[in-house]
């Protein structure tokens, strides 16, 4: 007689965190956590994700002020190290992330019927759909990075490095020209502003004020996806279709603010130039 085995596929462990932080006062704006689902988790924590929290998970969504920015998949759990209790005294477990997704608008979790959580919050299978519906399918997936394999791949890294070493000089170059007010939305917290290239990092020459753009960290993701682009002939603000029924309709066609020194001005060619990028996407 045949065995019917059971074939339906087990339904994940998927929880929702609520502000999730690596410190006590947790992540200071919502580019900070976009910056660890994207690199962060990664580059700084070694994949090692901290948290008071001691559930089984195969998914961790992550969420701040009750908004959902991304999730990770998790491969397994683990007791945390020595290092892992001075870096966060609070940790009581350790989830091993094998990928992440970082979203590209956030999803607020009201949209799921979903109340603004503390600690976490289980979801269904359907749920995690809905959600990842609701993001618009346009979705960044990461992992850890491999060891350079050839010296081309040795030579991207090293780049990498110099440009996060020259990262903070960029910044406060932009800073001072745009009188520390994002070029777009005219956001003047300067914990969220961030340093933006208009053309791709090639070396310290590249870090000049005239190749770069201060703005908000999430207009800054927006603008590297070129979700957002800036139209070099009226140097106004110009939305992918994806966006424009979003909450950040409101910016299509607005006009950017540029510094007063001519010297700190964005490059009418680098301009051109990401404009080709933007509307070819």
């Amino acid at each position: 007689m045949a065995s019917h085995e059971n074939t339906e596929p087990m339904e994940r462990r998927i929880w929702i965190y609520g502000n999730p932080d690596k410190s006590k006062d947790g992540f200071q704006s919502p580019g900070e956590l976009t910056d660890y689902i994207s690199r962060g988790i990664f580059d700084d924590e070694e994949c090692r994700y901290r948290y008071t929290q001691s559930k089984d998970a195969d998914i961790i969504v992550l969420s701040r002020d009750g908004k959902a920015f991304g999730h990770f998949d998790i491969d397994h759990k683990e007791k945390p190290n020595k290092s892992d209790r001075e870096l966060y005294p609070r940790v009581r477990f350790v989830y091993l992330v094998r990928k992440s997704t970082l979203y590209t608008t956030p999803v607020p979790l009201s949209n799921l019927s979903i109340k603004k959580i503390q600690w976490g919050k289980k979801m269904t299978e359907a749920e995690f759909a809905e959600l990842q519906k609701l993001a618009g399918g346009a979705l960044d997936v990461y992992g850890p990075k491999a060891l350079p394999q050839s010296t081309v791949e040795l030579e991207k890294t090293l780049q990498e490095v110099r440009r996060r070493l020259g990262q903070s000089d960029f910044r406060r170059g932009l800073m001072e020209a745009y009188n520390s007010r994002c070029a777009i939305t005219g956001c003047d917290a300067m914990e969220a502003l961030e340093a933006a290239h208009i053309e791709p990092y090639s070396g310290a020459a590249s870090n000049h004020a005239s190749n770069g753009l201060l703005l908000r960290a999430d207009i800054h993701t927006l603008f590297d996806l070129d979700l957002i682009g800036i139209d070099p002939t009226t140097l106004t603000v110009a939305l992918s279709p994806v966006l424009k029924r979003s909450c950040y309709g409101d910016l299509q066609g607005k006009p950017m603010v540029f510094p007063a020194a001519f010297a700190a001005r964005p490059n009418a060619m680098a301009l051109a130039e990401r404009w080709k990028r933007f509307s070819k996407k």
